[in-house]
C-alpha cells in the first residue's frame, strides 16, 4: 500500500510541475512573427471615420464600404464607420455612376460630415 501512495504522490507531483510549465510556454509559442505581422498590418489601416452618406435620388441606392454593402432608401441618409482610405463603389447604377464605379475615397475630413450621392 505505501509503494502505491508513493507512486500516486510522484505522478501528482509531476503533473503539477508539468502544469505549472506549460502555460509560459504556450504563450511563448503564440507571440511568433505571424502574429507580431498581422497587428503591424493592423495599425497601418489608418484611424476610423465616421460619416454619413445622403440619397438623394427617387430609387434605392446601393454603396460598398470596407467590403460590406449599405442600402440606402430614397431621400434618407445611414451613418457609416470605416477606416480611412477605404474606397466607396456604388453597387447599383444611379444617375451620375454605375455599378462598381468609385465614389469617393473615404478621409479624415468626412469625419462628421454628410456626402450626398443621386
Amino acid at each position: 500500500m505505501l509503494r502505491i501512495t508513493q507512486t500516486f504522490a510522484s505522478s501528482l507531483a509531476l503533473l503539477v510541475v508539468t502544469g505549472a510549465i506549460a502555460p509560459p510556454a504556450a504563450h511563448a509559442w503564440s507571440t511568433s512573427g505571424a502574429y507580431r505581422e498581422v497587428a503591424y498590418k493592423a495599425e497601418k489601416k489608418g484611424a476610423q471615420v465616421t460619416f454619413q452618406i445622403y440619397n438623394k435620388d427617387e430609387a434605392v441606392q446601393q454603396v460598398k464600404v470596407a467590403g460590406q454593402v449599405y442600402k440606402l432608401e430614397p431621400h434618407s441618409g445611414t451613418k457609416i464607420t470605416a477606416p480611412e482610405g477605404a474606397q466607396v463603389f456604388a453597387a447599383t447604377d444611379g444617375k451620375g455612376h454605375r455599378n462598381g464605379d468609385l465614389l469617393f475615397e473615404v478621409s479624415a475630413a468626412l469625419k462628421g460630415n454628410t456626402v450626398s450621392i443621386d
